[in-house]
Order: structure tokens, then C-alpha cells, then sequence
């Protein structure tokens, strides 16, 4: 793909001190209306997690700050693309990130 792709993200986030590769962290905002919409839209946010990978490396920042309904095959699935995220109702978590 090289680096003349493009990849919609969301949200772009410095962390309070710069990681060692000097990327900030990506993250798209997701709320489903339904456990139906949550499964729709899982296949998307592979793409974009497989895009930054294959541009920036395995270790790129991505993360989905969820909301609405996500039941746990949905979040499993995100796992095991190796994409995590936080909760909208939860923001405290991001602190684990970093931010």
C-alpha cells in the first residue's frame, strides 16, 4: 500500500509523553444502535487496522472507543484482530493508553 493510502480515522491523539516510534495514537468512535449494526460494521474497522499495520508496523495505536450495543462476539473479534478499545461511558480508561 505504501503511504499514499488513505485510512478514515476518527480521532488522532498525542500521548502525554511520545512513544519510542513518535505515532500518536489513532482511534475511531464507534456506537451501534443494535448488536446487528455492531456486527455489520466489524469487517471495516479490520480494513483500516489492516492498513495502518501493513504502513506504520504491527505495534501502530489503534483504538475504538465504543458505545451502544456491542455484545462479546463483536469485542472478541475485535481482540483477536489485536484492536482494543475503551468505552465512550468510560473515558478514565484511556489513561491506559496513555492519554
Amino acid at each position: 500500500m505504501g503511504r499514499k493510502g488513505l485510512l478514515p480515522i476518527d480521532v488522532i491523539v498525542r500521548p502525554n509523553e511520545q512513544r519510542a516510534d513518535g505515532l500518536p495514537v489513532l482511534m475511531n468512535v464507534q456506537s451501534h444502535d443494535s448488536f446487528a449494526a455492531a456486527i455489520r460494521n466489524k469487517d471495516a474497522q479490520h480494513d483500516i487496522a489492516g492498513g495502518l499495520r501493513m504502513n506504520y508496523g504491527d505495534n501502530v495505536p489503534f483504538v475504538l472507543m465504543l458505545g451502544g450495543y456491542c455484545d462479546g462476539g463483536y469485542l472478541g473479534t475485535q481482540a483477536g484482530e489485536g484492536i482494543d478499545w475503551v468505552w465512550q461511558h468510560r473515558i478514565a480508561d484511556l489513561q491506559q493508553l496513555g492519554l
